[in-house]
């Protein structure tokens, strides 16, 4: 899956792809941060062709011009390499330039042979017009039946090529039914921060999707998801981490408070991405590296205690009535490393993971959104 959306209201482009490698069936003990325990409930022994690895679908060309690719290694590989190389010299890439380039590739024998093995989206700085930048979209076949094209209340122009349109639609769906508020301080929450916020809203929600249901697993796609996005009075650039906490309000007990579920935590490097992630009680660690390069194992150092923070986070709630959830609530906002936060997950010595939350916001937070349960009830009653 490869998705590029024009956030409303401030028509800030931010591309999202995810990272799942599938091939043939190599008994693969592969597990993703929606699947700690592995992929073997989903796909078992002998399956044939399975998730086999996590890695990098997005390449930022220069802070101009960025890709997002889905398809085979190889191809995505050329394609990413063939991009690079021609725009090495032209850091403008101008509407021509683009233009340029993709009809030469389609009329190269070597271009066609790579475009019929993979989709990709091509997002630019440039504008075609004052609401709505510029962007390509190359598909290996003129009949696509996983293309979506969705104007979404929340998240502006949203266009995705590749595996698992419906799960996506769903998702979109879903965050149309919520209504964001802003988050963060006004004085530093600009307009990226929300664009970024709200489509981490919505990678909170394939993820969610993804653990209840293996929906996406199914339709290899889902894993992680890496994410560019076009700065305020700036160029494009990397969201180099995000971290998701996950928690739990069970909506039957009147006196509960929301209770810490698990996080995702995405770090992205020069050669290499890292996802951490505390689901379903299992610690789990994955490396991701560029599309088509070849797998090795990856070294980290210690973390210090604050590291499983980022610089951007999302609270999500999720509401449950029995074994049903019922819906998600989604908090955005900057981490301040040693200050006041609505969440602080800190690591331990002895490498255990703790969840900190004031306890006034975690009071405050659960009857905000209880009162909305009661509002939002109230009003579907009502002739």
């Amino acid at each position: 899956m490869t998705m590029v959306t024009f956030t409303d209201p401030n028509n800030v482009p931010v591309l999202i792809a995810d990272s799942l490698i599938s091939g043939p069936d190599d008994e693969s003990a592969l597990t993703t941060p929606d699947h700690p325990h592995g992929i073997s409930s989903v796909f078992p022994s002998q399956s044939g062709y399975v998730p086999i690895c996590l890695a990098r679908k997005t390449s930022l060309i220069n802070p101009n011009l960025a890709i997002a690719m889905s398809g085979t290694v190889a191809h995505m590989r050329a394609f990413r390499e063939d991009v690079q190389d021609y725009f090495e010299n032209r850091r403008h890439c101008s509407p021509a330039d683009v233009e340029l380039f993709l009809q030469q590739y389609k009329g190269d024998s070597h271009g066609k042979i790579v475009l019929e093995h993979m989709d990709a989206l091509l997002l630019s700085t440039h504008r075609i017009n004052e609401k709505q930048h510029l962007y390509h979209l190359l598909t290996s076949s003129t009949d696509v039946p996983n293309l979506v094209e969705v104007d979404s209340k929340n998240l502006g122009k949203v266009l995705a090529t590749g595996c698992g349109g419906e799960g996506l639609r769903t998702a979109v769906r879903a965050i149309d039914a919520y209504a964001f508020s802003g988050n963060g301080p006004p004085e530093d929450w600009n307009l990226s921060y929300e664009a970024v916020s709200r489509n981490l809203a919505l990678i909170a929600r394939l993820h969610k999707m993804d653990e209840l249901t293996g929906q996406m697993l199914l339709t290899y796609w889902g894993g992680g998801y890496e994410v560019i996005y076009r700065q305020v009075g700036n160029g494009l650039t990397y969201l180099q981490d995000y971290t998701i906490l996950f928690w739990t309000l069970d909506m039957e007990d009147n006196d509960a408070e929301y209770q810490p579920e698990g996080f995702v935590k995405y770090e992205r490097r020069d050669d290499f991405s890292i996802l951490i992630s505390y689901r379903q009680g299992v610690f789990n660690v994955n490396g991701m590296m560029d599309v088509g390069m070849p797998r090795r194992p990856i070294s980290i150092e210690k973390p210090h205690r604050e590291y499983l923070n980022s610089d951007i986070q999302m609270n999500v709630v999720c509401l449950r009535s029995g074994n049903r959830m019922t819906g998600m609530y989604y908090f955005g906002y900057q981490y301040r490393p040693g200050e006041w936060n609505p969440a602080t997950i800190l690591l331990s010595e002895d490498n255990r993971v703790e969840v900190g939350v004031p306890v006034d916001w975690g009071h405050e937070m659960s009857r905000f959104i209880r009162d909305s349960e009661q509002r939002k009830k109230r009003n579907l009653e009502q002739p």
